[in-house]
This record gives structure tokens, sequence and C-alpha cells, in this order.
């Protein structure tokens, strides 16, 4: 007999001598068993022990007497209880690895057939299914909120902040690890200008994967150039050999005074496993601190059978979520709003105005709203985010500036004209 079934035989045992307690102690399931029997031997037990009926030797061989002969054997093959629990890490870490000979099996299979940015992702998967990461240990609250007290008494939160100060006092610092934040707004209203800022400060802590579905990235660059140098994105576009020389040492010295670890993927068809992909790369090249995507309504999705537009939109916030979460980062993404916003008096933009809004409504952990008064006589420079959803806080209005020479929003001063008639708002500083 080997070692191996000697164990699995010895946990069995162990089962039976104590009345099913070393059930609640272990997670092995049948399938962790290689031999049949024994494996549904083992399953037969959970079924009874689930059930809360008494089980020892007697009870068990009484229900199942095809194994009777078998099961007074098994109690006795039990070298102690003590190290029942031992005996069951032996027989999981024989079931892992064969679960990962297993998936490298399949994966040597899926990689003569299979798309690159989908085998990465399903080879993952995969081999995070084999080492049984998808388990969730059972622990009650009594366990862990000490830790979590003890955590908020003597560790700082993880939170990083946006360039206005305004929109963090509403956001409580910023934005956090593991959240999915969408910005939206009607086209040409400034969303990239926005995500391209916050990136920027993202790339304060760490690296940033920014995947753009729309700008390239040589065009992203120079926004970012503008924004930060204060140089006009115009002459930089237009004919930057003309450029006068005190800007080109404005943008020297921005250069040489900022961090910029901001990685851009500017392919214009990418699903969600691309972007995951892409993400994880970065993340390999320097500690991630964020994923900028724009926009959520171009990804790309390839999956088979007839699908809908809202139902695709739906899928990619899930997935992006999800990915926050694992990934332990923020991921801002753009969005697009309709028109309806449009034939209102104000033109301010609701949560309902959304394209597909549905899903973006459930699983975003903070929506903001973008707003300019287009319409002719306002006040050019006037720009809003309005925080529509936000788990983390209060929703507010908080109004800034917008500077279109540098294609970026920066704070302002309330002007005199601003009298008790407008909605509550914050200044931005």
């Amino acid at each position: 007999m080997s070692e191996l079934v000697y164990a699995q035989r010895a946990v069995l045992g162990a089962v039976l001598l104590t009345r099913g307690e070393l059930l609640d102690q272990i997670t092995l399931t049948g399938d962790d068993f290689g031999a049949p029997n024994l494996s549904s031997m083992f399953d037969a037990m959970r079924a009874f022990h689930a059930e809360g009926k008494p089980l020892d030797q007697v009870t068990f061989a009484e229900a199942h007497p095809k194994w009777a002969p078998e099961i007074w054997k098994l109690t006795d093959e039990v070298p102690a209880l003590v190290t029942a629990v031992d005996y069951a890490d032996i027989v999981k870490e024989a079931s892992v690895r064969r679960r990962v000979h297993a998936a490298g099996v399949r994966i040597a299979e899926w990689s003569q057939v299979r798309e690159l940015s989908a085998l990465t992702e399903d080879a993952r998967k995969e081999l995070d299914e084999a080492f049984g990461m998808t388990e969730q240990r059972v622990r009650f609250m009594d366990e862990t909120l000490l830790h979590t007290l003890d955590r908020l008494t003597n560790e700082d939160p993880v939170v990083f902040p946006t360039p206005w100060g305004s929109l963090n006092s509403v956001l409580n610092g910023g934005v956090r690890p593991g959240q999915l934040v969408i910005i939206a707004a009607r086209p040409s209203l400034g969303k990239s200008a926005v995500a391209l800022q916050i990136a920027t400060e993202l790339a304060k802590t760490g690296s940033v994967a920014y995947v753009s579905l729309e700008m390239s990235e040589e065009d992203l660059q120079l926004r970012a150039v503008s924004q930060g140098a204060t140089v006009p994105l115009s002459a930089l576009t237009k004919n930057a050999k003309q450029m006068p020389e005190w800007m080109w040492q404005k943008v020297a010295r921005w250069r040489e005074q900022t961090r910029m670890p901001i990685s851009f993927d500017d392919r214009s068809e990418l699903t969600v496993a691309d972007i995951r992909t892409f993400a994880r790369s970065v993340h390999r090249k320097a500690p991630l601190a964020g994923i900028v995507v724009d926009y959520l309504q171009l990804i790309t999705d390839r999956r088979k059978g007839d699908i809908s537009r809202e139902q695709q939109v739906s899928y990619a916030v899930r997935q992006l979520k999800i990915m926050a979460r694992t990934m332990g980062v923020p991921v801002i993404a753009l969005s697009q709003l309709n028109r309806q916003s449009e034939s209102r008096a104000d033109r301010r933009p609701q949560i309902s105005d959304l394209r597909e809004s549905g899903a973006i409504e459930q699983d975003a952990d903070t929506i903001i709203l973008l707003h300019r008064d287009m319409k002719p006589g306002a006040v050019a420079d006037d720009f809003e985010m309005l925080v529509a959803k936000n788990r983390n806080g209060e929703l507010a209005l908080v109004r800034l500036a917008w500077e279109g020479e540098f294609v970026r929003v920066t704070p302002r001063r309330r002007r005199v004209d601003e009298g008790p008639g407008q909605p509550p708002a914050l200044e931005g500083v």
C-alpha cells in the first residue's frame, strides 16, 4: 500500500472514529481521493454528517452494507487521531498536484487552438482552480473584527487622491483599491482629459495601465505634456517646430520633475481579457496603482451567440469590477451618456442617462457625471462634476474650471454673480 493510499484510508477511518467531527476541520471533498471507492465513501460520509445523522462504524455500515467489511478495516488503520489533520493535508497536497498536472495537459492542448489573450486568462483561471484559490475559508466576524479594528487604528487607509481637493473631500480622500469608478459625459466634454489627469496623479504612487480604445498613444502623450507643462495643446499639435524656446524649456523642466510610469495600450479592439492581460504585464514591470479604460462602450466582446448591446456592457462592467477587486487597484472607466440630458432645461446629466445604465449603476462604486454648459452665453470655463453614486460618502456637485487651452480641469473661485439660487456645491480647491 502506498503512503498516499494509507493517508487516504487513515482520514476515512478518523472521520468515523471522531463521529464526523473531523469533517468540520478539513476542506477535503471526494474528488481529492484518487481511488473511486474511497472518493465515493468520503462523499457519502459528508452527506451522512450533513443530514445530522450520528456517524460511526455501526451507523455508516448499516446505511451502506456493501462497504461494511471495508468500514471496519478503515478504523483499524488509524494510527492516532491527533495526526488525522496531518493526513488530510497529505491527501490535499496530492490532489492539488494531480489537478495541476491535468490543468497543464489541458493548457498544452489549448495552446494550439485558442487566441493568445483568451489562452492567457483561461490558463490562469485553470491554475487558480487547480490550486484551490477559488475556495473561501469560512471565518466568522468574531474572528476577523478585531483585526479590522486594529488595522483602522494602526494603519493609514490606502487612498489615491484625485487632482482636485474638493472632489477628494466628497470621496473621503480619493479613490480606493478594488473600486470601479465610472466617469461619464456626452462626447467632447472632457472625459479623456479628466481620466488622463487622474492617471497622472495615480502615477505618483505606482504604475498605471491606460487603455485607450479611441485615442492614440501619441495624442494622449501630447495632452499629458500640455496639462503638465502648461503649454497650449495647439502649439504642440499644429507646428511644434515653430514653438518658442521658452515653451520647450517648460516641457523640459516638466519632464525632469515629473514621474510618469503610465503605459498606454491604444489598440482599438480589446476585450476585457486583453485589458486584464495588459494590466498584469504593466504590474510585472512596476507595482500597479490603477487602471484606466477609455471607454466602456468600445470594449470588444468576442463571446459567441446572440448577445445584446446591453448584455455586452453588463458583462464588461462586471468583469472590470472583478478586475479591480482581484488586482487590488482602482479601475477608472469612462462611459458615454445618451442624449436625454440635452432635452432638459439645465442640460445637467442624471445617472439614468448612462447608456446601458442598469449594470453600471449596480456594479460601480462611484459614478461621476461631467457637465459643461455649452449654451450660447454660458460661462465657457464652468465645469461640474456631479457625484451621482458614492459608496464611501455623500452625493455632491463639485464646481471646477475648464482650461481648454491646456485640455485640463482645474480649481476655480466662486464668482460674484453666484447667489443662493445655485445648487449646493463644493468649490474647487
